[in-house]
């Protein structure tokens, strides 16, 4: 839908959004950018955890985990991983958020860390 996948289950949901030519460099983005980028739907947005800069797929990243309030006053934990790369000599992003009811043992919670090492761009 405009841009982006998204594939939702129950208590989680991914998103992957197609790649746009970046506006800023990954080394430039801070936890107060984070704080501002999440506001509109987390407004109580708490920072877990925050890399800049990490690899991720063999490119230059940025990830970092919120959690949040939920609209039914539950909460979520949100992991979003901003990736940066070259493509025809032109700096690309591209955003992929993983999002789960905090607490509940989804799937998604106990495979995040593996979820992160198997992304490839290519």
């Amino acid at each position: 839908y405009e841009g982006v996948i998204g594939a939702p289950g129950p208590g989680s949901s991914i998103i992957v959004a197609d790649p746009w030519v970046a506006d800023v460099a990954a080394a430039d983005i801070t936890e107060a950018d984070i704080t501002e980028m999440v506001k509109e739907s987390y407004p109580d947005a708490v920072v877990l955890e925050y890399e800049n800069p990490v690899e991720v797929g063999g490119t230059e990243a940025v990830t970092f985990t919120i959690e949040g309030a939920h609209e039914d006053g539950g909460k979520n934990t949100v992991t979003y991983v901003l990736l940066f790369y070259m493509m025809d000599d032109v700096m690309y992003e591209q955003d992929l958020c993983f999002t789960y009811r905090t607490g509940e043992g989804t799937s998604l919670e106990a495979a995040m860390p593996e979820i992160i090492d198997s992304i490839t761009i290519g």
